[in-house]
């Protein structure tokens, strides 16, 4: 696959899984054997039945999250995407109990693509302490 056409795939898993809710391209984005590595445990699950676990448990926390696409790179079958991700904390995250606020995040993820397939999510990273910020579930920074 070229790397606009992983893009492509790594577009259609957040603006049309995600946005659009159609979760019936879960099984056409990923691979069988699809992992994420950068959380060690999800239940011994993996392929789509892992990504459709994730993207529901999301779903549970944010019931109306959203994801903007900032940017995207891609070398290989590697894509870096850059996000910001839109939300009404609604469900438990984390022991956090909903708190009805709205939060606004960034997030980088990079993923592996084989065979046209999300193959891994390499590693992610968001703005948790933010999100948490905005949850009002820990105290602002203060700068004296």
């Amino acid at each position: 696959m070229s790397t606009e056409q992983n893009k492509a795939i790594v577009r259609c898993y957040f603006e049309e899984v995600y946005n659009q809710h159609d979760d019936t391209l879960i099984h056409e984005l990923f691979a069988p054997g699809f992992r994420d590595l950068s959380e060690p445990d999800h239940h011994g699950l993996h392929g789509p039945a892992l990504a459709q676990h994730v993207v529901d448990y999301e779903r549970s926390v944010f019931p109306d999250i959203h994801f903007t696409v900032e940017d995207m790179l891609a070398e290989g079958d590697d894509v870096v995407v850059r996000l910001t991700i839109r939300g009404t904390h609604r469900g438990t995250f984390r022991g956090i109990p909903p708190t009805g606020r709205r939060v606004t995040v960034t997030g980088i993820e990079r993923l592996r693509l084989t065979d046209g397939k999300i193959a891994q999510v390499v590693w992610h990273y968001y703005d948790r302490l933010a999100m948490l910020q905005q949850m009002d579930a820990i105290p602002p920074a203060r700068i004296s």
